[in-house]
């Protein structure tokens, strides 16, 4: 059983991103952005069920959760940029627009969260058999600003998995494995991302509900 706490900060010294290119759909290129930081707290568990019985000893309830805030300064050319779109977007609107001088790390996640329940019998039966839930938050997946496009984000992508491993046989040679990944048939989705409301969508996927099986025999 474990439980563990702990926090971090990292800085990045003009960090590559990826930025896409508005006159050339689909086209992304490869950039050098302003400094940025990376800091949050994360926290890792794994108990055992035989709180609630003693037959239960072999079940245990698992995960972790990350928060993390990521600040990156932009460029002077990337924030000209985004005030120059931005002011006229407002203006065509009837907004007004303030725009701030730091904004979020590209594949930077504000939150990260595992969590499992789980059967340990390889020491006795040769059974394992968890069930896996995972979920991060929006992440900036493109960066548009200093090439006159709109940020694109991921959306959270509820990701439920199943598998199941059985070993058996003399000297447990023999091993049947069984998966079902994506549960809850869950879309992956990506939307431009801009602070008047009106955001679009980017890509969206629909990669359905997997199921899978197999038999491993080992000769050595």
């Amino acid at each position: 059983e474990t439980f563990s706490i702990s926090t971090f900060y990292k800085g990045f010294q003009d960090p590559i991103e990826v930025v896409q290119i508005p006159t050339a759909q689909g086209n992304f290129q490869p950039i050098n952005v302003g400094d940025a930081t990376v800091y949050g707290t994360e926290i890792e568990f794994r108990k055992s069920a035989n709180f609630i019985s003693s037959g239960l000893e072999n079940f245990f309830f698992n995960g972790n959760a990350t928060w993390s805030v990521s600040e990156i300064t932009m460029t002077d050319a990337e924030f000209l940029a985004r005030q120059r779109i931005d002011t006229a977007r407002a203006s065509a609107l009837g907004m007004i627009t303030d725009l701030n001088r730091k904004r979020d790390l590209q594949g930077q996640a504000p939150y990260i969260i595992n969590a499992g329940l789980s059967y340990d019998g390889s020491l006795t039966n040769g059974l394992e058999v968890g069930l896996y839930y995972n979920i991060q938050g929006p992440t900036l997946t493109f960066t548009g600003g200093v090439r006159a496009a709109p940020d694109v984000y991921s959306i959270p992508f509820n990701s439920l998995n199943f598998s199941a491993i059985k070993t058996f046989g003399k000297e447990d040679k023999m091993r049947l494995t069984f998966r079902v990944n994506n549960i809850l048939n869950d879309k992956r989705k990506w939307e431009y991302d801009n602070e008047f409301g009106d955001d679009a969508m980017f890509e969206a996927r629909s990669p359905g509900t997997r199921i899978s099986a197999g038999f491993r025999y080992s000769i050595n």
